[in-house]
């Protein structure tokens, strides 16, 4: 499936996979999940923060028109929103999500060439909220 949308890390993260070929209308729906994903998990704990990893690293052709729609993704516009790591974007990836994360007004967007790299980075947010909130996670 060229859009996969799931839930990790303890309801924590919502992983975003967008693999060639994909369209403007498979992303969108993936949309409508991470929306109901994010209103799951808000309704149960509506302090914690919910990072969005974005993985594009399968992305190799130019995206579909209309992409920049992807400034009303639920990472960037839901109460849950928290930072928004990207993994693998190619040059004109990269260069269309910061245009699309500047149109959302988002300043808490990271690119990240490595997996493992931005894995570890979306753990070091997720302890960071819990040390702030007292919580285990």
């Amino acid at each position: 499936m060229p859009v996969n949308v799931e839930v990790r890390e303890n309801g924590r993260v919502i992983y975003f996979e967008i693999a060639d070929p994909w369209t403007l209308e498979e992303m969108l729906a993936g949309f409508g999940k991470s929306a109901a994903m994010r209103d799951q998990l808000y309704s149960k704990n509506p302090e914690a923060a919910i990072h969005s990893f974005i993985d594009v690293h399968l992305v190799k052709n130019p995206p579909p028109l209309g992409s920049l729609r992807a400034r009303q993704s639920p990472g960037l516009t839901h109460a849950s929103r928290g930072e928004f790591v990207v993994f693998g974007a190619n040059t004109l990836t990269r260069s269309l999500i910061e245009m699309m994360l500047k149109l959302a007004h988002f300043d808490k967007g990271r690119f990240v060439d490595d997996e493992a790299e931005a894995w570890a980075y979306i753990r070091q947010l997720i302890a960071a909220d819990d040390n702030k909130s007292g919580s285990n996670g």
